[in-house]
């Protein structure tokens, strides 16, 4: 058993129908008031967890409810992994380019602890440079006339 993921015990279903939805009935109303009552809400979903209810459950009463799926689903998520439920994977998202990789140990070989902050102001003063010349449009080439 890894020690990192929580085990969630699933409750016999002779309670599970009714208690479901009345916690279902309650996570709808935590929906409703989001900005108010987040630690019940957390509460609720978290019961309902226990009892085996999927987050693709809990999206699809919030969907049939009138709620937008996508600020659901992050609200689902985001009660999840405050319950310690879910976890992001490691690793998750695009991967660093060798060439980013290779300036980042120029700068700290270079600059120590003062590397990150360097490469931050670099990467704005390129945005900026950017912008300018976009700005300036189309570059236009002199053609030289040959002999």
């Amino acid at each position: 058993m890894n020690p990192t993921i929580p085990t969630l015990l699933i409750e016999p279903s002779s309670t599970v129908g009714a208690e479901r939805e009345a916690l279902k009935q309650q996570f709808l109303e935590c929906l409703r008031a989001i900005r108010t009552s987040a630690t019940a809400l957390g509460d609720v979903a978290a019961r309902l967890f226990r009892l085996g209810t999927s987050k693709r459950t809990l999206l699809r009463w919030a969907v049939e409810a009138g709620y937008n799926e996508r600020y659901v689903r992050n609200v689902i998520n985001h009660v999840c992994r405050q319950a310690g439920l879910c976890r992001r994977r490691s690793g998750a998202g695009p991967r660093t380019p060798q060439e980013a990789l290779i300036i980042l140990a120029f700068a700290t070989d270079r600059y120590g602890g003062r590397a990150e902050k360097l490469l931050r102001a670099a990467a704005h003063a390129a945005k900026v440079q950017r912008l300018a010349q976009a700005a300036q449009g189309p570059a236009h080439f002199a053609v030289a006339s040959r002999p």
